[in-house]
């Protein structure tokens, strides 16, 4: 037989929940509020973006810590495309972070990693607050947005 794509969408998401929680009954898959990273699988290499880390609707969701809009144009609020080699070693340093396995670093696992960047707290903090607000958290699109950011300060691009 074959899987409808909501069919096949949600068995991806039940591997990738036994996955990351191993011994979980999968009945308690479906208590998850957001859809988990892709599992990984032996031979297969993880997703390519086709342009931006950032989907679109989490890009339009981007705001300044005075929630203002992240501004397009000559500035950081306008990142562009991700290579694809620096999406699979930005994929290899969070995978690396990761260690609960949970999709997600949090700040304190974030924070000697970017200062290693060279930039002051005052900007690394200016960019975690406009990527990831308040929540302490990043998941694996936010990483790659304040990996651009960063890069973006550095070369002094204004940021947003």
């Amino acid at each position: 037989g074959k899987l409808a794509r909501g069919q096949f969408n949600h068995a991806i998401q039940l591997v990738a929940f036994a996955q990351r929680f191993p011994g979980m009954p999968l009945a308690n898959a479906s208590s998850m509020q957001n859809p988990l990273p892709p599992p990984t699988m032996q031979g297969l290499a993880a997703p390519m973006p086709h342009n931006n880390a950032m989907p679109q609707q989490q890009q339009s969701q981007l705001r300044s810590p005075d929630g203002a809009a992240v501004a397009d144009g000559g500035s950081a609020g306008d990142l562009g495309a991700v290579d694809a080699e620096f999406y699979r070693q930005q994929q290899h340093v969070f995978n690396g972070m990761d260690q609960d396995r949970d999709g997600f670093l949090q700040g304190s696992q974030c924070f000697t990693f970017f200062m290693q960047s060279g930039l002051d707290k005052s900007k690394l903090k200016h960019i975690w607050d406009v990527v990831a607000g308040s929540k302490g958290q990043l998941s694996f699109p936010e990483f790659i947005t304040c990996q651009q950011l960063i890069a973006c300060a550095k070369a002094g691009k204004p940021l947003p």
